[in-house]
């Protein structure tokens, strides 16, 4: 299901973009772009998602708790995976 992405500016103040997603689940999912972060914030975004409002990270590449540089579709997949429960979490 694709949602809408409401971008609002990024709190670093560097003219990049952020939008965060509460799931049904009880995942909170990131989506960022723009100077400095793993994404142009146009084409390209940076996801991190937790749960609840402060819990725990997901681990979302083997190496980190956040994926870079993901195209908008790649985006709603990730979104899609997590509210659905059945996201790959890496140990």
């Amino acid at each position: 299901m694709k949602r809408e992405l409401n971008f609002l500016p990024h709190a670093n103040g560097m003219g990049g973009v952020q939008c965060k997603i509460k799931t049904d689940n009880g995942y909170t999912i990131s989506i960022v772009g723009g100077p400095g972060l793993y994404g142009d914030g146009k084409t390209t975004f940076e996801v991190g998602a937790w749960e609840g409002d402060k819990g725990d990270w997901l681990k979302l590449s083997p190496y980190d708790t956040v994926v870079g540089h993901r195209t908008i579709a790649e985006v709603h997949q990730i979104i899609d995976d997590i509210s659905n429960g059945v996201f790959k979490q890496y140990d």
